[in-house]
């Protein structure tokens, strides 16, 4: 891992956790909709958040951060993150979504809309009010653009989406059919019992490029990714393209595994970052182009890093976003203190 001399920064955080009722009205819409969801509870579900807060006791007062981890992944993706802006006066919070063990006992499906509501549910929880500044990872991309639309859109100022998923179909999910087919049985204990022990071998002929050690893991990122209307995308990114409130930024590896880099530069166009205002870094992460323009819509391109290129290249990464807390939420919330 490059920059590992910034983990031992990592500080010291408490896991707190809040009990939240969430999916109730989503689901009563969809009970009414779509007729093969007569499954779903119509009271929705209740569900344990595990998540950090780095200034619990703040409230409305300060900025605040909202931290989105990809499938799978945790509130620990951020670690670095935290530690990088501890010092500044605003609140970062960063939920877990929920795994695959609540598919399996609440059937909850990870659609891009559940896993909005979810998160807007626990921001309600917290009484919170605000939300600064919003940092997405991979598939994290989906539930974020919906929470755009709700209340906390009009708080925003600042969006980063690091490595995201695509508007259209990435290179780890290249067998559709055997992706949604396999998807769909694994939800059923009967079939996930034979797709653990016989599923392997068919990944490893399909050459998989997800790691194979947890299938719930697996799993859960084929279902989320299936279950995101991901064609639906491009509209959502022009739509913020539009929007001169909020600054953008999109950070990414070319040579991520599971997202070809032609997805991550035409997410960029839609997003109204051309080229020559996208930084551009080698593998020793050293920068061999910068942004014309100093301000906002920005890209980073690391040359290497991977799909958690905001790890490999931690400082690069961190300190992009600590520039962009200072010059947007800080500025911002001064002027709004006046």
């Amino acid at each position: 891992m490059k920059d590992s001399p910034e983990i031992s920064e990592i500080c010291s955080e408490n896991v707190l956790r809040i009990q939240v009722e969430t999916c109730s009205s989503l689901y009563e819409k969809w009970k009414d909709e779509k007729s093969w969801f007569h499954n779903v509870p119509r009271k929705g579900i209740s569900t344990e958040v595990e998540y950090i807060d780095t200034r619990p006791d703040a409230g409305n007062t300060l900025p605040v951060v909202l931290c989105l981890h990809g499938a799978p992944g945790s509130h620990q993706d951020f670690s670095l993150l935290r530690s990088r802006l501890i010092s500044y006066p605003i609140r970062i919070i960063c939920p877990n979504f929920p795994t695959y063990s609540l598919t399996k006992t609440k059937k909850f499906g990870h659609y891009a809309e559940e896993k909005a509501e979810y998160i807007l549910d626990f921001l309600k929880a917290l009484e919170l009010t605000r939300v600064d500044m919003l940092i997405g990872h991979s598939s994290s991309i989906y539930p974020s653009v919906i929470i755009l639309d709700s209340e906390y859109g009009s708080t925003l100022k600042s969006l980063v989406f690091l490595n995201p998923c695509g508007h259209r179909r990435i290179q780890a999910m290249k067998y559709p059919i055997l992706d949604k087919t396999s998807a769909y049985f694994y939800q059923y204990k009967f079939f996930r019992f034979f797709i653990k022990h016989l599923g392997k071998p068919v990944l490893v002929i399909t050459k998989c490029p997800v790691k194979l050690e947890n299938m719930d893991n697996l799993f859960l990122s084929v279902t989320t990714v299936n279950h995101s209307h991901y064609k639906r995308l491009s509209e959502k990114l022009e739509k913020l393209k539009a929007n001169k409130e909020i600054a953008k930024m999109l950070i990414f590896a070319e040579n991520d595994k599971l997202i070809q880099k032609e997805i991550f530069y035409e997410m960029a166009k839609m997003l109204g970052i051309e080229s020559d205002n996208i930084e551009v870094y080698d593998h020793n992460g050293l920068q061999q182009k910068s942004s014309m323009d100093s301000g906002y819509p920005k890209g980073i391109a690391l040359q290497d890093g991977g799909h958690y290129a905001f790890l490999s290249h931690s400082k690069i990464v961190n300190n992009a976003i600590a520039e962009m807390v200072e010059n947007v939420l800080l500025l911002a919330n001064e002027h709004e203190s006046r």
